[in-house]
């Protein structure tokens, strides 16, 4: 061979292996491509994803991201499988996608495939609407369907509904829509109640251009108003059925209502809740919310252009909410609704069975506020403390009924002068007449002799300071160690530094009635913790307590309630508050009727025997 064909031959072997060189050294092969995709997908960069399709970079960008959007899901997580050639130019590569959908709080996961060309460019994913679901053609798209089940019940102990299906009026906004927020908003407030300040901060945190819910009235509440925030700009309306109760003063605070989420409620409840959904609002309802509501069931499909379904790609199965089971009694319930009717004035009425502590009603005026002063109310007794102060000196002096105990206007304690409400005075009668007329110099006189943590001890006995554990937010009262005379002859008629609920004067009633304190109860399903233990009060003390409130209502300031029929037993209160002069006064009237232990409370009313004596006889009138 020359020495020219010697240097072609060469020529050409350095192209060849140049060749070889450079297939060697080149760009990212298929898995590489494969891999890259998949990492910026997951990272939630469709830019670059784009770029290593044959699609056009922001389209492709676009219907990456609207996968995740479109079904409501978040942590998409990607995973590489096989990457297999199909030819010279031309691969396949599997792989699974795995997210969490935060409408239902569950994973879905599902099986892809990307096809892979290589041109001049090298390896690219071939784009179309399968990339991102197998099941996906040009026009369709991925979507999404959730439904919580039919709410459960909230029943009485009978097993009777306390909730009912009820047409509902849902009024909220869509924010980019409101025009003049501030008079919009100041029309809802004074038309529906809505708080204006709150609902302003829930607009600004809620995206712009979804229904946001504010406020959810029965048919009976929306039609009055009906005809002045319908044309609002903005406001938006949603017709629904939901779980109440028969009408909208029915133990409206300790049942609650269902009604648009807030803000607050989204954020701790978490999935599977959104913006969009009804849940409990104050009460059992949002106490037991989950419970109630149960877990929505959810599809994940595929739809076309019209938005109507082509296949479903999976299903997950919800499962039905749980009636709560209470205590209540609903005709007992009844009677405490209609008493309170009498009223004006904030109030509340709580009936329990003396026997076992068990709630049987809970009413509270006004309905306006979801403040449950049957329950967690902080007041000053006043003289239906003196049951308590009794039992102290039952245990602590020789006191008999019959031992005569003067009843002067005025007594000073410590320096400082009490006096009996209204000045009144009844010379030295027997005990039983000054616990009958209530008479406050009688008691502090007698309260002088007793330790000073007697009244702390007797409380006790009584439940004050328990834990009640009833399944909802409860206050037991306080009654602290008096620091000097002053304070312990204010603490004897239930002035100074005691404080009590209805909740736990009407257990005190119980107490004396049944002769052991029982604790609460209220929520039976689903099973409550333990509480505290019943208390047996000291042999002899219920009997003598039981003839002394039946006293107050055959001759003393609670004969307004003594009804023919089963006896009455009681005790009124007149209390003490605040720095008027005089100050004001809540009414108070405790008792039993059988085995119906019960508490009335007037804020502000004035007195007891005139204001709340005469509510207890309506409510024991209609049992």
């Amino acid at each position: 061979m020359s020495n020219g064909g010697r240097r072609l031959v060469a020529a050409a072997g350095a192209v060849l292996a140049a060749a070889v060189m450079l297939v060697a050294c080149g760009g990212p092969d298929e898995s590489d491509v494969a891999r890259e995709f998949l990492a910026a997908w997951q990272r939630g960069d469709g830019t670059a994803a784009g770029r290593l399709t044959t699609g056009e970079t922001r389209a492709v960008a676009a219907e990456l991201a609207a996968e995740t959007k479109d079904v409501g899901g978040e942590d998409l997580r990607l995973r590489l499988g096989d990457v297999r050639k199909t030819g010279a130019h031309h691969a396949t590569a599997s792989f699974r996608a795995t997210m969490r959908l935060t409408e239902l709080g569950v994973q879905w996961s599902y099986q892809g495939r990307l096809p892979l060309r290589q041109n001049d460019s090298g390896w690219r994913v071939v784009w179309s609407p399968s990339v991102v679901h197998p099941a996906l053609t040009n026009g369709h798209r991925l979507a999404f369907t959730r439904a919580f089940p039919p709410r459960a019940p909230i029943v009485d102990r009978a097993g009777r509904r306390l909730v009912f299906a009820t047409d509902v009026v849902t009024v909220g906004v869509v924010p980019a829509a409101l025009k003049d927020r501030a008079h919009t908003l100041a029309v809802l407030g004074a038309k529906t109640g809505i708080d204006v300040a709150k609902t302003t901060k829930q607009i600004d945190a809620a995206p712009k251009q979804q229904f946001l819910p504010l406020i959810t009235l029965r048919q009976e509440d929306y039609q009055p108003v009906r005809a002045a925030i319908h044309d609002l700009p903005g406001v938006r309306f949603r017709s629904d059925n939901l779980e109440l109760a028969k009408n909208r003063t029915y133990a409206h605070q300790l049942l609650g209502t269902v009604g648009g989420i807030s803000a607050e409620q989204l954020k701790a409840l978490g999935p599977p809740y959104t913006v969009a959904d009804q849940v409990g609002r104050g009460g059992l309802q949002a106490a037991y919310e989950r419970r109630l509501a149960g877990i929505p069931q959810g599809k994940v499909i595929v739809v076309d252009e019209r938005g109507v379904t082509t296949k479903t790609l999976a299903t997950f199965a919800g499962r039905d909410g749980s009636a709560v089971e209470t205590t209540l009694d609903d005709k007992v319930q009844d009677a405490a609704e209609k008493a309170l009717d009498t009223v004006s004035k904030p109030a509340a009425l709580v009936a329990v069975q003396a026997s076992t502590g068990k709630i049987l009603a809970v009413a509270n005026r006004p309905v306006s506020d979801s403040f449950d002063r049957a329950l967690t109310g902080r007041y000053p007794p006043g003289s239906t403390f003196k049951i308590l102060t009794t039992t102290a000196l039952l245990d602590h002096t020789k006191l008999r009924t019959t031992t005569q105990v003067p009843c002067p206007k005025t007594i000073n304690a410590g320096g400082r002068r009490f006096r009996n409400f209204e000045g009144e005075a009844a010379g030295s009668p027997p005990f039983r007449k000054d616990f009958a007329i209530s008479c406050n110099t009688a008691f502090i006189r007698l309260a002088g002799s007793l330790p000073p943590r007697a009244l702390g001890a007797a409380s006790t006995s009584y439940g004050f300071g328990s834990d009640y554990r009833i399944g909802l937010s409860t206050y037991s009262g306080q009654v602290p160690t008096p620091r000097d005379a002053t304070e312990q002859a204010a603490e004897s008629i239930g002035q100074g530094r005691v404080l009590a609920s209805p909740l736990t004067m009407a257990l005190a009633a119980a107490a004396v009635r049944s002769g052991s304190w029982h604790p609460p109860s209220l929520v039976t399903q689903p099973a409550q913790p333990a509480g505290p233990k019943p208390v047996r009060l000291n042999p002899g003390d219920d009997a003598t307590l039981r003839s002394l409130m039946r006293s107050v209502v055959t001759s003393g300031t609670g004969h307004g309630v003594d009804l023919p029929g089963q006896p009455v037993y009681g005790k009124t209160g007149t209390a003490e508050f605040g720095s008027g002069n005089p100050p004001a006064t809540h009414a108070w009237f405790v008792g039993y009727r059988g085995d119906v232990a019960f508490s009335v409370l007037v804020e502000g009313g004035g007195v007891g025997a005139k204001v709340a004596v005469p509510v207890a006889r309506t409510f024991l009138t209609a049992l």
